[in-house]
């Protein structure tokens, strides 16, 4: 057994999933936490979909100086530094069973439980932007400066999925709630947004709790809600 899948027959449709596209840039990734330190840097991405709704995929960051480290080492050093993240292996070396990651008081955790779930091994030369299944377990895995392993929690009969990276939202004043729009719906968010980023969070994960510095002073205060109404108005009108 190497890892995730177990046991599942066909396991060749996962080959070849890697897209064509150019790799994102690190200032793309919405990275946690850095860990580590050194001249060489590879990037774990975890995406707990779908078990815990449209915010769950998170990426984090290792810095070192070896030529190279393993997958294993690579989830020993994001665990032991304290960073709400962590893992279980089972009976076989590698084979991730359960992986937790608590964030603003939320924990996101998905436990192994063939058929019904498992989670998938994914590496990837270009931050997660195209990704191809791991055909070694996380001790066999050799990473390199620029590498990217992700793993993903999957229902037994999804093959197909890859880790979703998570990027840097594209600021947009207004659009508290994410959708891509300015409208009432915004308003509950940016009133959770008035009361500090980690009260936001706490519900709009990976949100966009800058989009509610509708006065572009770098701050949310009570100094934006007349621009955050203006803006409203406009978008009522059109």
């Amino acid at each position: 057994m190497l890892f995730g899948m177990k046991g599942v027959v066909g396991i060749g449709l996962l080959v070849a999933l890697a897209c064509t596209a150019g790799a994102y840039d690190l200032e793309q990734v919405d990275v946690e936490a850095w860990v580590g330190s050194g001249a060489n840097t590879v990037l774990w991405v975890v995406d707990f979909w779908p078990g815990d709704g449209n915010h769950n995929s998170f990426a984090f960051g290792y810095r070192f100086d070896a030529p190279s480290i393993t997958g294993m080492e690579l989830l020993d050093a994001l665990q032991a530094a304290n960073i709400g993240l962590s893992y279980a292996e089972g009976e076989w070396e590698g084979y991730i069973t359960d992986i937790w990651y608590v964030r603003a008081g939320i924990t996101y955790h998905t436990a192994d439980n063939w058929p019904a779930w498992y989670w998938g091994y994914w590496v990837s030369g270009d931050l997660g932007e195209s990704w191809e299944y791991s055909w070694v377990g996380a001790g066999d895995r050799v990473l390199f400066d620029g590498d990217t392993d992700g793993w993903l929690a999957l229902p037994g009969d999804d093959y197909t999925s890859v880790p979703v990276t998570p990027l840097v939202p594209v600021a947009f004043v207004g659009d508290v709630n994410g959708d891509g729009k300015v409208t009432f719906a915004d308003i509950d968010p940016f009133v959770l947004a008035l009361s500090g980023e980690s009260a936001y969070d706490r519900v709009f994960s990976h949100g966009r709790y800058l989009n509610a510095d509708c006065n572009g002073d770098g701050k949310i205060t009570f100094a934006d809600i007349d621009p955050f109404v203006a803006r409203l108005g406009q978008s009522s009108t059109k």
